[in-house]
């Protein structure tokens, strides 16, 4: 989210946008968001607290809180301790020491498909003039079967 009207001069004139951080808490099992809050900051970190405190009239003592590692600091994990909750908050290095992750540097090579800006040509849903023949003096279509022209029986249904 960014706010257009939050506009800061910064140093040497130029101007800058103010964004915000959007954090949820979500219920897994009834799938509702319990608790939504808007920050003027993009750090994560400092959002935990806030959110565990606002989300305490929702929670039962079983409850178990998950967040990502941009939620993880020595704060967070103390506030969580001295509070008795349940809470599993992985740090930024955990993908380097767990053997789950061992492959994942081939993956991190392959290009970013959300980054990918190329267009690729999408074959036209319509017929063009040189998609037909003619048969007997008419204007026919041809057609391969998904079998490569090999005869089979016709699927049923």
């Amino acid at each position: 989210m960014g706010d257009n009207q939050a506009h800061r001069n910064q140093p040497g004139g130029r101007c800058g946008i103010q964004g915000y951080t959007g954090v949820a808490v979500v219920d897994e099992a009834a799938q509702i968001v319990v608790e939504a809050q808007a920050h003027g900051t993009g750090s994560e970190q400092e959002l935990l607290v806030p959110l565990v405190e606002a989300s305490a009239p929702v929670r039962a003592d079983t409850t178990a809180l998950t967040a990502d590692a941009g939620y993880h600091s020595e704060a967070n994990l103390a506030h969580l301790a001295q509070a008795n909750i349940d809470a599993w908050l992985p740090d930024n290095g955990y993908r380097k020491r767990d053997a789950r992750y061992a492959g994942q540097a081939a993956h991190q090579a392959k290009p970013d498909p959300l980054w990918n800006k190329t267009v690729t040509p999408k074959k036209s849903p319509c017929f063009t003039p040189a998609d037909f023949i003619t048969v007997n003096g008419y204007a026919a279509l041809k057609f391969r079967s998904p079998s490569g022209g090999r005869p089979g029986p016709l699927p049923v249904g």
